[in-house]
């Protein structure tokens, strides 16, 4: 699908929709693909998305527990993983097994259930399980990521020295520390480390009468910190162990990494799988809170929908609700404020007639009730379920041009009227049988009867070419033309008289 201008999706309120799907994607996957998202260019494409997404919107109303969590961008830490000999930090091998056995979870979930979720049994046939580098990073993680001392027999044999070395050099270091406090050189009764080594706080005054390797002051210089010599050569083997210990640690990493590394392709795969999902969540979560439906698809270029109710302007009221500002609202009586609702809309466009042309009173729902038809004719190719009754119907439309609101250029010395005409020049040119155009106020900015002139000569021209187009304006010239011409029609807005409320 096309559209134009540019600023479109802003126009009809596709941002606000697009802001709260990115506020339900969970990873930066799903963010990405969320801003690398298109239109649909063919219904069968459309009509897949809206399976996958009627079915996960299906999934959470009926409580099915879905596994879609953690979810954690892989990416860096596979290209950091793809030099040979190279290895990954424990934290990320943590997040690349929970990854795993969240896909393997999710695949399996609708494999069993693949009579429910056909669409979303096949979205998941392409993930492959790795059962065997789960099993492999279990072996050497705990829970917190920390290296297990049984990740290897070496590691094992290591750290058991190096506990018993350390609980020797604890009690020469205790024994050295209390003959210190006795004799008064000691400023603590506490070991502490410095530079790697186990020293005691010794008075600088008595440096010289503790025997000893001074390794570091005190800011103040009132303490030094003392490595007893009798606790030099413990302090060294502890050392050299621990420094055994890293090479060995880094050793198993580089294992288990190359066992990473020999199946990044298979792990990019799966990842593109979990950006999808993620974006399908947060389609499927946002249709549930507009209580959306996946309407008939037409292949005829037919809109007609029933108690559409504009989602900008739901999800505006339901922010409202949340912040307290409707408090006090109340069924109308006499002197209430009536609840904040979105009034349903019924509309028809491409059966019987191609061009609609609405005209109405200011603030009487004329533009609000195009912008709806273009919004949900947008958020459909984007694969979305709309607000409407379910028998409702759309077709995929091959391209979407709008004339909404002012597109004065101070920068392209574009005046108001210069704008319109701009825009109605790409119409005509764009205008085919599977276009969507809309026109709000047509025929202003310039002389009223050259611009209703004007306004008419396109309307005429877009009903031949056989576009679905939607006029607002206040022209009387242009209601006539559509209540005497074939193949356009005229709607209406307007306002109660007693309560002088719009009805739309």
């Amino acid at each position: 699908m096309e559209t134009y201008p540019d600023s479109l999706e802003e126009k009809l309120g596709f941002d606000v929709v697009r802001d709260r799907l990115a506020a339900n994607v969970r990873s930066p996957l799903g963010k990405e693909r969320l801003d690398g998202m298109t239109p649909a260019r063919t219904m069968g494409w459309l009509r897949e998305e809206l399976d996958r997404v009627e079915e996960l919107q299906a999934a959470f109303q009926y409580g099915d527990s879905v596994p879609l969590s953690p979810m954690y961008d892989l990416r860096d830490a596979l290209r950091r993983a793809a030099p040979e000999d190279a290895y990954v930090d424990p934290e990320d091998l943590k997040a690349i097994r929970e990854t795993l056995i969240m896909l393997r979870r999710l695949k399996k979930h609708f494999e069993v259930r693949a009579e429910d979720y056909p669409r979303l049994a096949g979205a998941v046939e392409r993930v492959t399980p790795l059962p065997k580098i789960e099993e492999h990073v279990e072996s050497i993680l705990d829970e917190d990521a920390s290296i297990r001392d049984d990740a290897s027999p070496e590691l094992h044999r290591l750290r058991q020295q190096i506990r018993k070395r350390e609980e020797d050099l604890r009690k020469t270091l205790d024994k050295a520390l209390r003959r210190a406090v006795r004799e008064g050189h000691a400023t603590g009764e506490q070991a502490t480390i410095r530079g790697g080594r186990m020293v005691i706080p010794v008075r600088s005054s008595a440096k010289g009468k503790v025997e000893g390797f001074v390794h570091d002051r005190s800011a103040s210089g009132q303490t030094v910190y003392v490595e007893p010599a009798a606790c030099l050569e413990l302090n060294n083997e502890v050392r050299e162990l621990k420094s055994a210990e890293q090479t060995e640690i880094e050793r198993i990493l580089r294992e288990v990494t190359a066992h990473v590394r020999a199946k990044r392709d298979t792990i990019e795969v799966n990842l593109k799988v979990l950006a999808q999902f993620d974006l399908l969540r947060a389609k499927a979560r946002l249709a549930n809170r507009l209580d959306a439906t996946v309407p008939k698809l037409n292949e005829e270029g037919h809109i007609e929908f029933y108690e559409g109710r504009n989602p900008v302007l739901k999800l505006h009221f339901e922010a409202l609700d949340e912040d307290g500002e409707t408090k006090g609202r109340a069924p109308e009586t006499e002197g209430s404020i009536p609840p904040r609702d979105v009034v349903p809309l019924d509309l028809e466009l491409g059966d019987d007639f191609h061009t609609l042309v609405i005209t109405g009173p200011n603030a009487g729902g004329k533009t609000v009730a195009m912008k709806t038809v273009g919004l949900f004719s947008l958020m459909l190719a984007y694969g979305l379920p709309l607000p409407v009754a379910p028998h409702s119907s759309f077709p995929l439309f091959d391209r979407i041009v709008a004339d909404v609101g002012d597109e004065q250029s101070i920068e392209d010395d574009l005046s108001t009227f210069s704008s319109h005409v701009s825009n109605l020049r790409h119409m005509l040119e764009a205008g085919g049988d599977n276009s969507l155009v809309l026109i709000d106020e047509a025929g202003t900015g310039t002389d009223p009867d050259e611009g209703a002139a004007l306004a008419q000569a396109v309307l005429e021209r877009l009903t031949a070419a056989g576009a679905r187009t939607i006029a607002t304006t206040h022209h009387g010239t242009l209601k006539v033309y559509a209540h005497e011409t074939e193949g356009v029609e005229n709607g209406s807005m307007e306002f109660d008289q007693e309560t002088l409320r719009p009805t739309y």
